[in-house]
């Protein structure tokens, strides 16, 4: 069956490495904060981690994934970082294998833009089993993030 004209169809931005990290992260820990501007204004984005494990994480270990926004009160108010055990932001886990070979789990995010060119910060806490990174060296995990919408089909 084909696809009718004026049909909802997804459109695809150009896909972003909002990091290449050199810092392991222990199960149970966060990474730091990883900047990303949505200059498309995309409502929703693919994300994919990029993820190595020397020692095999749990099966269907989970890398969850958090959205921090910046700059939505006073023009350079931000939300709360999460932390410790407070998850805000929270908007999906990655599932992983146990496995040491590299992973490449992805998930759909639905992105909360408050103005054009929302500016963000995205943090992963390891909740794998096991550390999170290469430490023999290269790339210890990546995070990719491709802006999609909706729109009319040709």
């Amino acid at each position: 069956m084909a696809i009718g004209t004026d049909s909802a169809v997804e459109f695809f931005g150009t896909q972003d490495e909002v990091t290449s990290s050199e810092s392991d992260i222990t199960d149970g820990s966060w990474s730091s904060g990883l900047a990303w501007t949505n200059d498309d204004d995309a409502p929703m984005a693919d994300v994919v981690l990029a993820a190595h494990f020397n020692t095999a994480a749990d099966l269907n270990g989970l890398v969850s994934l958090h959205l921090r926004k910046l700059n939505i009160a006073e023009t350079t108010g931000d939300e709360p970082s999460p932390s410790g055990e407070w998850l805000g932001g929270y908007v999906g886990s990655f599932m992983v294998d146990d496995a040491t070979t590299d992973q490449y789990p992805s998930i759909r995010v639905g992105l909360r833009n408050g103005y054009t060119s929302q500016s963000y910060e995205w943090y992963i806490k390891n909740q794998a089993g096991q550390t999170l990174g290469d430490s023999a060296g290269g790339d210890h995990w990546r995070l990719f993030v491709t802006p999609v919408t909706l729109g009319p089909h040709a």
